[in-house]
């Protein structure tokens, strides 16, 4: 199986590397990809399968130009390849804050410099080594800063300035929702049951709030993760009353429909039910006549004998 890795734009003083490093929230070793100008973190996500397993992989320039099947065997990078089974892995830019967050929260009441703090990473993982200077510089946005003397800075955690920061961040993921996930998690679930009550924008509002704050909490260590759901905890609670009231208008309109003379879907007709219930209910159901049978329904014999009358004996 081949594996398509998709990376941002490469650069020969600093190039990507793929490194192992605990997950932010779960502590689970996840592959992250780390380089590029200026130098970031990435996380690598494997794309949904689908039926479609073939890729073609060539120089954009050459996108245009014929591939016969000879080319598709051949080394010439000019064509590129065809890969008849593949993987696809995109990278996607992950903050280097959520990977300091477990060490500054365990030492959330003290002032540590930050060789204390890049020794308590490294005896985590080694593979912090690679973005000691990204945490290094991500930490002073979370963080209250003291320096007790000369070249000696302390930080300690700041949940005030952490949550202000990541609610930022949320801003940011709310208004840039794929169009996959605003239509599923946010315009199916606050479709109107009427077309004249239309649903109230702060609901769609909330919603790609909820879907946002989701995302970004999914980073954090357990602990951290609840106290900033917290936070919109009263405007969700709007949100699912609204979705609540939504659901028990759609079971009453489906109730109507169902009931409804004439109606559509699988409705039942009232008349027709009526009319049953006046029928008796075992009333016997008269046999099928066959065609001779109904033929001889149809001739008129009256004043006529009965065909066993001319073989009576005298």
């Amino acid at each position: 199986m081949t594996k398509v890795l998709i990376v941002p734009e490469f650069h020969e003083e600093n190039p990507h590397q793929l490194i192992s490093l605990p997950h932010p929230s779960t502590g689970r070793l996840t592959r992250y990809l780390v380089g590029g100008n200026p130098k970031a973190v990435y996380e690598l996500t494997l794309v949904q399968k689908s039926r479609f397993q073939s890729m073609l992989i060539c120089n954009s320039t050459n996108t245009d130009q014929g591939l016969t099947k000879d080319d598709e065997n051949s080394n010439n990078n000019d064509y590129g390849s065809v890969k008849s089974s593949a993987e696809l892995v995109i990278s996607t830019l992950v903050s280097p804050l959520f990977f300091a967050l477990q060490v500054l929260n365990k030492h959330a009441n003290q002032f540590r410099t930050w060789e204390d703090l890049s020794d308590s990473l490294l005896s985590v993982s080694p593979a912090f080594r690679y973005i000691d200077d990204l945490l290094e510089q991500s930490i002073s946005l979370i963080c209250d800063i003291q320096e007790p003397a000369p070249g000696m800075v302390c930080f300690r955690l700041s949940k005030e300035k952490l949550f202000a920061h990541l609610s930022s961040k949320v801003l940011k993921i709310k208004s840039r929702l794929p169009q996959s996930v605003e239509k599923q998690f946010v315009t199916k679930r606050l479709a109107p049951v009427r077309f004249d009550v239309p649903t109230p924008n702060e609901m769609y509002d909330r919603a790609r709030s909820g879907i946002a704050t989701d995302i970004v909490a999914s980073y954090l260590p357990p602990g951290l993760s609840e106290e900033f759901m917290e936070i919109g905890k009263d405007e969700q609670a709007k949100l699912h009353e609204y979705l609540a009231s939504l659901e028990k208008e759609r079971s009453i309109e489906l109730t109507k429909q169902m009931f409804s003379a004439g109606g559509s879907g699988g409705g039942v007709n009232k008349r027709s039910l009526e009319e049953q219930e006046d029928k008796p209910a075992n009333k016997p159901k008269k046999k099928a006549l066959s065609i001779n049978a109904a033929r001889k329904q149809k001739i008129d014999t009256a004043g006529m004998k009965k065909m066993t009358s001319f073989f009576k004996k005298a």
